[in-house]
C-alpha cells in the first residue's frame, strides 16, 4: 500500500486574496478514489473541505501551519539536528511566503512528523510512504506500476516520490548531513528535488530505484517508466476518459498517448473549454472529453 502525506495551506495571491483549493480539486479527489486498491492519502490542511466529496482513502487532519512546524522542530530535535533552544525558538517566518514554500522541503520527512497518524490508517513495514501534489489527476497506479513493491525508492520529483517504509531507507535520509542541513534552512531551496536526488545518487547498489522521470538521477541502468506522467506547460492539453474512468492525454488526435500514471498541471486554476455537458459523469463529476488551457 502507498501512503502519501500532503500539506496544503492557505495561499495568498499578489492581490492579498486568500486562495482555496484548485478549481479542479474534485477531479483530483475522484482520481484518488479510483486507486483505493493501493493508495491512501493523509491530507494536512487548514482549509474547509466540507463542499467536496472526499473518498474513503483520504484522511484529513485539520491543522495550523504553526502546529506543522512545531512537529518538524520536534523531529529535528529528536535526531539531534537542532538544540532544545532552537526547538523552542519563537519564529515568524512560517506565516510568510517562504514559510509556505518550505513545506515542500518538510514533505520529505512527513512520515516522521505524522508517524502515529500513519500507523492509525494502516502504515506498516514494507509499505510505501511519500509525497505528492494535488495539482494532478491520477491514472490507475497499480496498472502503471504493478510491481512497485519490489523497489525501495520510486520517483525523484516533488509531485510524486515514494520511499519504502523500512529502517534502511530512512537511515539513508537521516544520516545524510547535506540533506539535514538543507532542512534547517529557513528558505526553500528545492530540498524535495535537489538534496533528495543527491541521496538517491549516493545510495548503495543493493537498493532498488524506479525512476519515473528518466535521467533525473545520475545512476546508470536505472529502470524507468516511459511517458509515465505529463505536465501542462503553455500548450492546450486534451484529456479523455475511457469506460474505466481512466485518463488519456493528447495534444491532438495524431498524438494521443497511453494511460499515464498521472497528469501534472502545475497551476491552481484551469480554463476548461470544449465542454460537452452530455458527456459529464454525474457520479464522478469528470468530463469524458474536454480540453484545458492555462
Amino acid at each position: 500500500m502507498i501512503y502519501l502525506i500532503i500539506n496544503y495551506f492557505q495561499k495568498i495571491n499578489g492581490d492579498g486574496k486568500m486562495l482555496g483549493f484548485p478549481n479542479y480539486f474534485q477531479t483530483y479527489l475522484d482520481s484518488v478514489g479510483m486507486n483505493k486498491d493501493c493508495l491512501k492519502i493523509l491530507l494536512v490542511t487548514d482549509k474547509n473541505t466540507s463542499q467536496y466529496r472526499i473518498p474513503s482513502n483520504i484522511n484529513i487532519i485539520e491543522c495550523t501551519l504553526e502546529e506543522v512546524y512545531q512537529k518538524f522542530y520536534n523531529f529535528m530535535h529528536s535526531i539531534g539536528a537542532i538544540s532544545t533552544a532552537e526547538k523552542n525558538k519563537i519564529r515568524t517566518h512560517e506565516k510568510t511566503y517562504n514559510g509556505l514554500m518550505k513545506l515542500c522541503a518538510l514533505k520529505t520527512v512527513n512520515r516522521f512528523l505524522y508517524e502515529q497518524e500513519l500507523k492509525d490508517i494502516g502504515l506498516k513495514d514494507g509499505d510505501f510512504w511519500g509525497w505528492a501534489d494535488i495539482d494532478v489527476i491520477y491514472g490507475k497506479i497499480s496498472n502503471v506500476i504493478p510491481d512497485f513493491k519490489k523497489y525501495d525508492f520510486i520517483g525523484s520529483l516533488g509531485h510524486f516520490s515514494l520511499v519504502k517504509n523500512k529502517k534502511e531507507c530512512h537511515k539513508l535520509m537521516i544520516d545524510d548531513s547535506n540533506f539535514i542541513n538543507a532542512l534547517k534552512r529557513e528558505t526553500y531551496k528545492s530540498v524535495d528535488e535537489r538534496e533528495y536526488v543527491d541521496i538517491l545518487n549516493k545510495m548503495p547498489s543493493d537498493f532498488k530505484f524506479l525512476d519515473i522521470y528518466n535521467k533525473i538521477c545520475d545512476k546508470q541502468f536505472v529502470p524507468f517508466i516511459k511517458n509515465s506522467f505529463f505536465s501542462l506547460k503553455s500548450e492546450t492539453l486534451h484529456i479523455e476518459y475511457d469506460k474505466e474512468k481512466l485518463p488519456h492525454h493528447y495534444k491532438n488526435a495524431a498524438t494521443r498517448n497511453h494511460k499515464p500514471l498521472y497528469i501534472h498541471f502545475g497551476i491552481d486554476f484551469l480554463n476548461i473549454n470544449n465542454f460537452n455537458k452530455s458527456k459529464v459523469d454525474s457520479k464522478l463529476n469528470i468530463h469524458s472529453n474536454f480540453s484545458i488551457s492555462n
